[in-house]
């Protein structure tokens, strides 16, 4: 938004263009949570891995990156394990880069 308006702003460091949203503490609802993966430029993402615990759960190819995709922008939640420990994002970059971002409950 800064830049549609004219102030001009240092990029971002390619690390921190990208969010694991929905693990955060408070963020559950119910034993639910809405897991996705934020991006500054999504155009640039060819896919995104999820890991539960170390183990592959599922893969996003689309906008907005999240589990349980329903349409557009609804989704599906996950059920909270009592063993989730940890969840990781595997970021798949169109040029070939990965990059990994973890969450740790």
């Amino acid at each position: 938004m800064a830049a549609a308006v004219g102030i001009q702003l240092d990029p971002l460091p390619l690390s921190e263009q990208f969010y694991l949203q929905g693990l955060e503490p408070g963020w559950e609802d119910v034993g639910r949570r809405w897991i996705r993966l934020a991006s500054e430029y999504p155009e640039t993402i060819d896919r995104v891995d999820f890991y539960r615990n170390g183990a592959l759960y599922d893969s996003a190819y689309d906008e907005s990156f999240s589990l349980h995709f329903r349409s557009n922008w609804m989704q599906g939640p996950v059920r909270v394990q009592p063993d989730d420990k940890e969840w990781k994002a595997v970021i798949h970059l169109s040029d070939g880069q990965i990059i990994e971002k973890t969450a740790r409950l």
